[in-house]
Order: structure tokens, then C-alpha cells, then sequence
């Protein structure tokens, strides 16, 4: 894996508590040029029993590609279920044995995992959400051991300090 193989993206969720109808354009259209390469790939997902990995999952396999989906939530927390997907519930990434274990023979990696709740659960738990930081160095690290071709991250808004997130660019 080079650097230029490394994408990282922060991205906002853009809908009402409890819609499963939503409009996850503005993901695929941030990582577009990853997925126009994603046909009949192995790829993991990390984060995927969440909202936005949930759906990227189904996008994923829609399109014909093998599905590794690992979570650390247990599956009956999971936003989505996928029969056709490999599935890891309750799987740690802080351990990098998990990351070593799910990116064996894995293309691409969509890093969606991520501890969050908006500004002030970041403000409020900064020591919590450096652990975000060890998921992504592990799976970088396991990334590169296994030959892993591309890595996708993408991450909340709320990464960005309170000035940052003034103003608001919509297309």
C-alpha cells in the first residue's frame, strides 16, 4: 500500500433518526474513484454493522464484490444483516490481531469504525476517541503486511476543531 493508495474523507450523516431511505450520495460520490474499481473485489469494511458501513455494504455487494464486514458491536446492535457478506461482530480493532485476522486476502479496506456523538461527546471523551487513531494504525499496518491495494477512511465532520465548522459548503 502506498500513500497514494491511502484516501481519507470526513463525511457528516444526513438524515433522520430511524430512515433506512437515505441518501448516501455525497459518500459515493466522495470516494467515487474507489468504487468504480470495485467490481468483483474482496473487501472488508470496518464499522460496517453501523449507518453509513451498513449501507456501503449493501452498495458493495450489489455490485458483485466479496464482503468482509467486521464490527465491534454485536450483531444484534448491527444497523443491517448480510447473509452474502462474511461477517465479524464484536471484533476489536484496537487489537491488531482482529485487523491482522479480517484483511487476509482483502483488495481495498473502507475504514468506516469510529467512536462518535457530534462535538460534544468529542470534547467530553478525547481520550475515547484517540482510540479511532489505533484502529486506523493497526489496519494501516495490516493493510501494508497483506498487500492491501487501497484503504479508505472516512471519518465524522466533528474531527474538525469548532472553527473549522463554521461555514457550511453544500453543492
Amino acid at each position: 500500500i502506498n500513500s497514494s493508495d491511502i484516501i481519507f474523507i470526513c463525511v457528516g450523516t444526513p438524515t433522520k433518526k430511524g430512515s433506512l431511505n437515505v441518501d448516501l450520495s455525497y459518500v459515493y460520490k466522495s470516494c467515487k474513484e474507489v468504487l468504480k474499481h470495485t467490481k468483483n473485489k474482496k473487501i472488508l469494511v470496518v464499522g460496517a454493522g453501523g449507518f453509513i458501513g451498513g449501507h456501503l455494504v449493501n452498495r458493495l455487494l450489489n455490485d458483485g464484490n466479496s464482503i468482509v464486514a467486521s464490527d465491534i458491536k454485536p450483531k444484534e446492535f448491527w444497523f443491517q444483516d448480510f447473509e452474502k457478506a462474511e461477517n465479524y461482530y464484536s471484533m476489536d480493532m484496537k487489537d491488531i490481531v482482529n485487523c491482522k485476522k479480517v484483511t487476509k486476502g482483502v483488495d481495498y479496506v473502507f475504514n468506516m469504525a469510529c467512536n462518535m456523538g457530534g462535538m460534544g461527546f468529542i470534547e467530553n471523551n478525547k481520550a475515547e476517541c484517540m482510540q479511532s487513531v489505533l484502529i486506523n494504525t493497526n489496519l494501516l499496518i495490516a493493510c501494508k503486511e497483506d498487500n492491501v491495494s487501497k484503504y479508505f477512511f472516512s471519518s465524522s465532520a466533528c474531527a474538525y476543531n469548532k472553527t473549522k465548522q463554521q461555514e457550511v459548503f453544500i453543492e
